[in-house]
């Protein structure tokens, strides 16, 4: 906070817009807990639905404008994600 306020930017708090999506929340958890899951989320990553919340806060914090959360998990476009074959 105080590293963007000196640099003239904008610091967007994460702390409250994320409580009741921690990791022990189940389905509604925004990050993984302890478990690799390759194909989901390493440990103690975000999941794809917790990336798209806090990008809808970091919008509506630029914007101005409230953000809705998103439902579910986004669906990446087609072609952008590209799995290693070894």
């Amino acid at each position: 906070r105080e590293a963007a306020v000196a640099n003239d930017a904008t610091y967007v708090d994460l702390a409250r817009p994320s409580r009741g999506h921690d990791v022990c929340e189940g389905k509604a958890a925004w990050i993984n807990g302890q478990q690799n899951r390759p194909d989901v989320a390493l440990s103690f990553h975000p999941f794809q639905s917790g990336m798209a919340a806090m990008a809808q806060v970091v919008a509506g914090a630029i914007s101005g404008e409230k953000q809705p959360l998103p439902a579910g998990d986004a669906e990446p476009p087609e072609g952008s994600i590209i799995r290693g074959t070894a």
